[in-house]
């Protein structure tokens, strides 16, 4: 078989030895924190990766911003952003509603 996959017969078996074995190291520690990042998501959807990363530091787990960033992205933990403060020239209304009968005879 490692003669058709062209892998020789030390790289195929020390694969399958990482395979079946957990994780260690950095990406245990990942999964670590990944495990944190989602139960913090559950609790406040709307938290972005530098509120999440305030949340981690107060519950004290040492990350960096760009970490959780990247971990929130590799997890697809996408926020949903809510419109506030909108500017007074927005309007929800469709423009041809607020539109106006020419009573002046005016043409443009």
């Amino acid at each position: 078989m490692c003669r058709v996959l062209g892998v020789s017969k030390s790289g195929y078996y020390g694969w399958v030895k990482r395979i079946g074995s957990a994780p260690t190291g950095r990406a245990a520690r990942d999964l670590e924190v990944l495990r944190e990042i989602q139960a913090i998501h559950e609790a406040f959807r709307f938290y972005g990766s530098p509120r999440v990363h305030r949340e981690l530091v107060r519950r004290g787990i040492r990350v960096g911003r760009h970490h959780v960033a990247r971990l929130m992205r590799v997890a697809s933990r996408v926020v949903v952003e809510i419109p506030t403060g909108l500017p007074a020239s927005w309007t929800w209304v469709s423009h041809r509603a607020m539109v106006s009968e020419n009573c002046l005879g005016i043409s443009t």
